[in-house]
């Protein structure tokens, strides 16, 4: 199947809070066709959880307008080379990013995201 982008965690946070950068997000959900890695959805609720809120409707909401793309170990690999070799240059450069990106790279599809360690790498939408 093809992408258009990937949507990471930043990108549906900026889209439930209705922000600006929110609103970029939306126009790719409403015209593009978008996918999800699974670990979002761990990320996501892991960061409403901590606010004391269920990801609730908002999961439903994802599941309804996006693919969700599950973890291979293939993908698991290729992220944690990926984050090994940003960790050269970017000393707090996450596996969860590297993950994300290798996804975004498998799909070959624009990652959408805010999250500064992300910048400057290729195929990017910077919110």
């Amino acid at each position: 199947m093809k992408f258009d982008c990937v949507l990471d965690t930043f990108a549906w946070v900026e889209y439930f809070q209705a922000s600006k950068k929110g609103e970029k997000v939306k126009e790719l959900i409403e015209n593009k066709k978008v996918a999800t890695p699974i670990i979002v959805i761990a990320e996501l609720a892991d960061s409403y959880f901590r606010i004391g809120e269920e990801l609730g409707e908002r999961y439903n909401f994802i599941i309804s307008n996006s693919t969700i793309i599950d973890l291979t170990s293939e993908l698991c690999i290729d992220g944690a080379r990926i984050k090994n070799n940003m960790r050269k240059t970017e000393k707090d450069f996450g596996l969860i990013d590297g993950i994300i990106y290798a996804i975004s790279k498998k799909l070959n599809a624009r990652l959408v995201t805010g999250d500064p360690h992300l910048k400057n790498m290729n195929n990017i939408v910077f919110l």
